[in-house]
């Protein structure tokens, strides 16, 4: 979803011009842009963020693990949930952050 969002943001900037891989990788910051519309993996919203893109206009793209959120280094941390099988059924049995403000397991360096 994240790339398919950056393709049609890096295709915005360069006219439709053609889309590159580096052009991609330079417009995946531009998927969450504070203040701006709000874009859920879901069918109507992925039509709406390609309206927004196409008009030049922000986007912020809410993944469907995480807010995907990019880091000054380009990475994002989601939140990282344990699971259990209850009655059958999975329950959430914890969360915990995984960065390197919150070092509860291996981040690379």
């Amino acid at each position: 979803m994240a790339h398919m969002l950056a393709a049609l943001v890096a295709a915005a900037r360069s006219g439709n011009r053609g889309v590159t891989p580096d052009g991609i990788r330079s417009a995946l910051a531009g998927i969450n842009q504070p203040r701006g519309q709000v874009i859920r993996p879901r069918p109507a919203d992925l039509a709406m963020a390609a309206r927004e893109i196409a008009r030049h206009r922000r986007i912020d793209y809410e993944g469907a693990s995480s807010s995907l959120d990019w880091d000054a280094a380009g990475e994002t941390y989601p939140k990282l949930v344990r699971w259990k099988i209850q009655s059958g059924r999975f329950a959430e049995s914890g969360s915990f952050r995984c960065d390197p403000g919150y070092p509860l397991c291996t981040v690379r360096p």
